[in-house]
């Protein structure tokens, strides 16, 4: 139970407030015979920005310590630094407690307020600086900073402190100065002058700590780091705080500003450093899309945030401030520009685009939908169509995501197959995904269009991540291909999980790295087309090279009776069929004697996994021969017995 002061404490209090610390000791005796120090002391350093330091009497470091400094901010510790943002007289109290008991006295400090223009630096390295700005909080100044290279950051200070970072191309002297003030009364401005040096260190080791950047929208980039061979470390930092560790960096930035990007690889014995500059001008996504959905009807969308508002400006005088989306009708055809404008409590952006009104482009048969990851619309990416023709299935169309958002138009009647990728570079540990729910292109769910088909939902199966990395790698190409895109898709060959995929380039080329040693599997991902290789990688072998896929290859062909298992071999009442591998097979069924009379003849779907029981019927004592033919027309036999 925390216990009070002596009455007599309340006057010795007040006597505190007037004086300094070294004016009283700040010593209570309480009724529980603790004895209660809660004296303390300060010093204030004037270099830069004026940085209080205050420090407790007490030096038990098992006793609590909490400071006051009224509505400036709190702090705990036995010392504590503090920088008061608006001059004046200030009361800081310090409260000692041992837990149960605890005391309190104060100090009134006369606080010396920071200059508004003066600003710290640190060099973060050799092409990138810090740059720290201070204001009262009693009010909030425009300002503007220039590096001396041509950038400079306008802006209002929204918190007492602001950092900068700031990365130079290239190596000299340069003069940076902050400007402050929106008149000429409660201007100012300082000026300091800064070396930089070579902004990219000779490397001498083959280290190379670049990245690629890619902007997602107006707050969300990835980062990605060039060399992906097996190093000790990746660090990133996003102005100089720990940001991650992985090959890439997805990051959303919450407040607007200049930001820097750093990557280092490696340890203190091999390693490299990279950085750039982000600018984050706005934290709103303005673009929008459109489609025509009947003679000059046209439906406008954008992305939906939380407390924006929106204003549409159609160009012909009509407005919309309803909602992300609305359907509107044109009066006549001709070109219009609409401008989008959101609004937020402390931000706001345009976008515009002029679009022509005409005839309907678009019959009654279309497919619409979108595509996500994670819940989140997939901003950048492809959707495939696939309409079947008599038995087989092929390629008719193909779109770009717009937002998450796809439509296939002027449709004939017919069976399709919906097949959505994000762009490799953002997405990769998403797998290329089949409406509804499918990686094999057994697994999609046909859709069979008699009508328009809307809000079709496809979500981005998420691949299985490796533990660690390994040294392993497997490449290779695809031949008798058409000039099309093909995902190649990574699977562990014992457990078959998804663990990433590919895009062949230009010359059909595939590759996966860092794979540890173990077996897998490549295939080659296309409806009525897909094949499969299986390789291990080893110590002794650690790179499969040459691997050939081809939609269109017989040759060399993964058979499909591989992993078929047939027993028992002496016959009864049944066979069975058991599908030990992780792909669908489809077989020919024959059970023959040894004379050639034909006693079970079918066909059968088996899909991974499966066990098929066939009821075999009855049969004289005697020599069977059970006979499986793939669909590439490979045909294994097995030898049975009726006793």
């Amino acid at each position: 139970m925390k216990k009070s002061l002596k009455p007599l404490l309340t006057t010795l209090i007040s006597l505190v407030i007037f004086t300094l610390s070294h004016a009283h000791s700040g010593t209570y005796a309480l009724d529980s015979g603790y004895v209660c120090n809660a004296g303390f002391t300060y010093k204030v350093d004037t270099t830069g920005v004026p940085t209080y330091t205050f420090t407790a009497k007490e030096t038990d470091p098992n006793l609590s310590y909490s400071w006051n400094f009224e509505d400036q901010g709190y702090a705990s510790g036995r010392e504590v630094e503090h920088i008061f943002f608006d001059g004046g007289i200030w009361s800081v109290y310090l409260t000692v407690s041992n837990g149960t008991d605890s005391c309190t006295t104060s100090q009134q400090i006369t606080a010396i307020a920071p200059d508004q223009c003066y600003f710290n630096y640190e060099k973060i390295s050799d092409a990138t600086i810090k740059v720290s700005t201070y204001s009262p909080s009693t009010h909030k100044l425009p300002y503007s900073f220039d590096f001396g290279d041509g950038t400079v950051v306008l802006d209002t200070m929204s918190s007492p402190i602001k950092d900068f970072y700031h990365t130079y191309d290239s190596a000299g002297t340069y003069q940076v100065c902050i400007y402050k003030g929106s008149t000429a009364a409660d201007s100012c401005s300082y000026c300091r002058a800064f070396d930089i040096g070579n902004p990219t260190p000779t490397d001498t080791t083959g280290c190379d700590a670049s990245f690629t950047v890619n902007q997602i929208n107006n707050s969300n980039y990835v980062f990605r780091a060039l060399q992906r061979d097996s190093v000790n470390q990746y660090t990133w930092r996003i102005n100089g705080s720990k940001a991650g560790n992985a090959l890439d960096l997805n990051y959303s930035f919450t407040e607007k500003g200049l930001y820097t990007v750093s990557l280092a690889i490696g340890d203190s014995s091999n390693s490299c450093y990279y950085s750039t500059s982000i600018n984050i001008q706005s934290l709103i996504d303005c673009n929008f899309s459109y489609d025509s959905i009947a003679p000059l009807t046209y439906r406008f969308y954008t992305s939906e945030e939380e407390d924006v508002s929106y204003l549409w400006d159609l160009g012909n005088g009509i407005t919309y401030d309803s909602s992300s989306m609305f359907i509107h009708t044109f009066s006549d055809t001709g070109t219009y520009n609409v401008c989008l404008l959101k609004t937020d409590s402390i931000d706001s952006c345009q976008y515009c685009n002029e679009i022509i009104v005409g005839p309907l482009e678009r019959d009654s048969l279309y497919i619409d939908g979108n595509v996500y990851a994670d819940l989140m619309p997939v901003f950048e990416g492809t959707v495939e169509l696939y309409r079947k023709d008599s038995s087989e299935w092929h390629k008719i169309s193909q779109v770009n995501l717009s937002n998450g958002h796809f439509r296939f138009n002027e449709l004939m009647e017919g069976q399709y197959l919906l097949y959505a990728r994000g762009d490799e570079e953002v997405y990769d540990k998403y797998i290329p995904t089949y409406f509804v729910n499918g990686i094999n292109w057994r697994d999609a769910y046909t859709l069979n269009l008699t009508g328009a088909i809307e809000e079709v939902k496809i979500t981005l199966i998420k691949s299985y991540q490796l533990s660690s990395p390994g040294a392993g790698t497997v490449s290779g190409h695809l031949i008798e291909a058409e000039d099309d895109d093909y995902v190649v898709i990574l699977k562990d060959g014992n457990s078959n999980k998804t663990l990433g995929w590919d895009i062949t380039n230009n010359g059909r080329d595939f590759h996966f790295g860092q794979l540890p040693f173990g077996k897998y599997r490549v295939i080659l991902e296309r409806p009525s087309a897909s094949m499969s290789q299986t390789f291990e990688l080893t110590a002794e072998n650690p790179d499969a090279r040459g691997i050939e896929l081809g939609p269109n290859m017989v040759a060399g062909v993964e058979s499909q009776l591989n992993g078929i298992s047939v027993y028992p071999t002496e016959l009864k009442r049944h066979i069975t069929l058991e599908n030990k591998s992780y792909e669908n097979k489809d077989l020919s069924v024959e059970l023959k004697a040894i004379t050639g009379r034909n006693f079970i003849s079918t066909s059968v779907n088996m899909t991974a996994g499966e066990a098929l029981k066939m009821e075999v019927p009855q049969l004289p004592s005697g020599i069977y021969m059970l006979q499986l033919t793939d669909q590439n027309g490979e045909v294994k036999i097995y030898k049975l017995i009726k006793s």
